[in-house]
């Protein structure tokens, strides 16, 4: 990690105005900053910065904690990027005829498997911190990968970057990809808003709990006041009228409003997604050739394996855009997942949403 972490902080200090020039042997950079910058980052203008552990000396700075998360915060909104190859430990599996067979899981249709050919390939690895605020707090980071040759996905690649780094038989610096297409960096986005909703999904039943209980509270209580309102006064308390006991009803039911509507805006969640940096990881690898056929329709498929998940990538769903195990194609060879493939409650067929998006004509 320390390596990727080197290129991150140099990148990050040349894209806020420094001059850096990194070690070839070891995990090491040396910088010069203007003062302005250098005092928010609690540096000297001229400085050693180390990554490995124990080189805090005289000459050499460690990179703290403290002082990343200070450079983070002021890369904050246009991020870090590096670009790097890694060649997988030689322990990864290879990629068989069997194994890619099973790539390729669709509900209709038939696939016809064309063979296997070695291919490097590129993933694009964005990495974003999330803070979901409510009556409380919840910060985490995040990441998101897609491959920038064929705009598949690979969930867990972000999280299994530190630790395949580490493993890694070789490591390289490259330049930036070019030309990355517009539709993998929209893949990017919606993975990387799935990927958030999917973490902060036990913060919102934790929610959900609460705002439950809260309201429930309430109605009890307010229930008690209106009952005790609408009833005629009893013994020596002066009697209202109808009026006046309809006029006390209206206020509590008022007031009651007021406290539900209260309620919701305590409870309500903000998301916000902030880029942190972004890695282009390229590998060595191998890719597997399909064709899938539906009536007369035939569309090919290149699935890109993963070797440092021992996995092939995942194709996301035509319409809700969610990476899918298993996809139903239709006639005009949309990728469909299984929650957004349709059934007509009136007739029972089931039906592209894509194609027929009023539903259904029977």
């Amino acid at each position: 990690m320390n390596a990727i972490l080197k290129h991150w902080l140099a990148d990050s200090l040349i894209g806020l105005g420094a001059e850096v020039e990194r070690e070839t042997a070891g995990a090491a950079v040396t910088v010069l900053m203007e003062p302005n910058l250098a005092a928010k980052l609690g540096l000297d203008t001229f400085c050693r910065i180390g990554f490995d552990a124990g080189e805090d000396t005289a000459q050499t700075v460690a990179a703290s904690p403290d002082l990343i998360d200070r450079l983070a915060e002021l890369t904050a909104g246009h991020g870090a990027f590096a670009s790097v190859r890694l060649t997988p430990p030689a322990a990864v599996p290879a990629l068989t005829q069997s194994r890619a067979e099973r790539f390729l899981t669709v509900g209709n249709g038939k696939v016809v498997f064309d063979g296997l050919e070695p291919s490097e390939q590129t993933w694009l690895v964005c990495f974003g911190r999330y803070s979901a605020v409510s009556d409380e707090k919840r910060e985490a980071i995040v990441s998101a990968a897609v491959n920038v040759r064929t705009g598949t996905i690979s969930p867990g690649l972000g999280p299994a970057t530190e630790t395949a780094v580490e493993l890694a038989a070789g490591f390289e610096e490259l330049p930036p990809p070019a030309d990355i297409p517009r539709d993998t960096l929209a893949s990017l986005a919606d993975m990387l808003r799935w990927e958030t909703v999917r973490q902060v999904e036990e913060f919102r039943e934790t929610l959900v709990k609460r705002i439950v209980r809260d309201r429930d509270r309430l109605h009890r209580y307010y229930s008690d006041l209106l009952e005790a309102a609408r009833e005629p006064a009893t013994g020596r308390r002066k009697k209202a009228t109808p009026d006046e006991r309809a006029q006390r009803a209206a206020a509590i039911t008022q007031e009651y409003t007021r406290k539900i509507d209260d309620l919701k805006t305590r409870y309500l969640m903000k998301v916000r997604v902030e880029p942190v940096a972004m890695l282009a990881l390229t590998m060595p690898g191998a890719r597997a050739a399909f064709t899938v056929m539906m009536g007369h329709n035939r569309r090919s498929v290149i699935v890109p394996w993963n070797p440092l998940l021992n996995q092939p990538d995942r194709t996301l769903c035509s319409l809700c855009r969610r990476p899918a195990e298993k996809i139903r194609v239709c006639r005009e060879l949309h990728w469909l997942c299984e929650l957004c493939w349709k059934k007509c409650p009136e007739c029972g067929r089931e039906f592209c949403p894509v194609c027929k998006p009023k539903g259904c004509s029977h």
